[in-house]
């Protein structure tokens, strides 16, 4: 590791150089006065800036590496040339195949900047750079290794067929890093004219804007604002300098801790992204969700079947609290009967404040649709719980859905309900069908 700082001719050098630079410059002259060095989470962003500056980039290339090889055997059989043999800026001086690649580069990498606004499933991953709130130049390391496969396969092939020069490939990349390092950082640059060519901290502050300025975002530029600016997708107010918060919509709702952001869009993904034909599978689909709400947040949690017998048993019903974690919208849909509605984003003294009495002696239950946004509560309010001296906090295994298809019942403000509010078209696929009628009441079950 120790040859690898001291190496120039490798990129981790000068990513620690640049880093350091920008550091000081922010210490000398920052444009947020207030903004702290030693801010929340920036331990775990000198995780990400070493991580994703060497550790992956080694990682992925081994595996890609094993991948091109594997894929080189098949094209060996083909009657085409590889892409790599047609090398076609390598007569080029080195200085001009720097611009060309440069700003090749920085337009295919615009291209998969807006993807990554754009398709769902690729978004849960862009989530974790826009989990920043408060920019300075190491927030531009903080991205989750899959965005790396993501650039470097769509990009591959029309920069492979280039045949451009190592030494230029390092330049590109420093000077990339140099940029990156700077939109991010907490220093006050527009670079006067030169921005509507160049990405400038006064602009790219603007792309991490709680509010969307567009149907996907806005300022997706890298390197060259020239991009936004040609496709209309620029943003810079001449009424503020900066917004007044980061980030995006459910935010409160993202992890924090640096495994669970690591292992958080997968799951999102596989459950948003796979069909699922029959009411086994969606069972099947919904205890993966589970498992991995479970691991990601291990709090106390109650199984449908559980709560049920328990409330059937229960001579005073009053001793168990239900609480309904999810909008309006689709609590007004239907809901477990004698639940209460808590908002989502309800702090945990509000919590107190509204409910904080009545909690004492009681079996507190949460639910949502799945169970994620309960578990988030859950862990938001379980500390100020305690203090109320609740009998016991949980959250209930699968949420709505898995109660929904086990057969229990559900109200709206008419009585039985037969439907769930989905969530979503995506989150839907995890819901079983049921028969008009209505549900099964939990007083017809036999106990298990």
């Amino acid at each position: 590791m120790l040859q690898v700082l001291w190496d120039t001719r490798n990129y981790f050098f000068w990513l620690m150089l640049v880093s350091l630079a920008c550091c000081v410059l922010e210490r000398l002259w920052p444009w947020r006065q207030k903004q702290r060095a030693l801010r929340p989470q920036i331990g775990q962003d000198l995780f990400w800036l070493v991580f994703n500056g060497h550790y992956a980039g080694i990682a992925l290339a081994f595996v890609g590496g094993w991948a091109l090889s594997r894929a080189g055997l098949l094209l060996d059989h083909w009657p085409l040339s590889s892409p790599e043999s047609l090398q076609l800026l390598k007569s080029l001086p080195l200085w001009l195949q720097f611009i060309f690649f440069l700003v090749f580069k920085d337009l295919l990498e615009w291209l998969v900047h807006n993807l990554l606004h754009r398709v769902s499933w690729l978004w849960q991953f862009h989530k974790l750079h826009h989990s920043i709130e408060a920019l300075d130049w190491i927030g531009n390391m903080r991205f989750h290794w899959m965005e790396i496969v993501v650039y470097k396969s769509l990009t591959y092939l029309p920069l492979v067929i280039l045949g451009i020069d190592g030494r230029v490939i390092l330049w590109v990349a420093i000077f990339g890093t140099v940029i990156g390092h700077l939109n991010h950082s907490n220093l006050n640059i527009s670079w006067g004219p030169l921005r509507y060519v160049l990405n400038s901290p006064r602009m790219h502050v603007w792309h991490h804007d709680l509010v969307l300025h567009g149907r996907h975002g806005q300022n997706f530029a890298i390197i060259f604002s020239l991009w936004d600016w040609l496709f209309r997708t620029a943003f810079m107010p001449s009424t503020a300098a900066q917004p007044e918060q980061l980030g995006f919509d459910d935010i409160d709702t993202f992890p924090k801790s640096l495994w669970r952001r690591l292992l958080f869009p997968f799951w999102i993904v596989v459950m948003c992204q796979v069909p699922l034909a029959t009411t086994a599978e969606a069972q099947a689909a919904l205890t993966l969700v589970e498992q991995t709400i479970e691991l990601a947040h291990p709090v106390a949690n109650v199984s449908a079947e559980k709560l049920a017998k328990d409330l059937q048993e229960e001579a005073d019903s009053s001793l168990t609290l239900l609480f309904d974690v999810r909008k309006l919208e689709e609590y007004e849909v239907s809901h477990l009967k004698r639940s209460i509605r808590v908002d989502p984003e309800m702090t945990a003294d509000a919590f107190v404040d509204s409910f904080g009495a009545s909690l004492t002696g009681k079996k507190v239950v949460l639910y949502c649709s799945v169970g994620y946004r309960s578990s988030v509560f859950l862990e938001r309010v379980q500390a100020v719980a305690s203090d109320a001296d609740v009998h016991s906090l949980s959250n209930l295994r699968g949420g709505i859905f898995r109660w929904y298809n086990s057969g229990h019942a559900v109200v709206d403000s008419g009585g039985l309900a037969d439907r769930v509010h989905p969530y979503d078209r995506k989150w839907e696929k995890l819901l079983s069908s049921r028969p008009k009628q209505g549900p099964k009441p939990v007083k017809s079950e036999s106990p298990e």
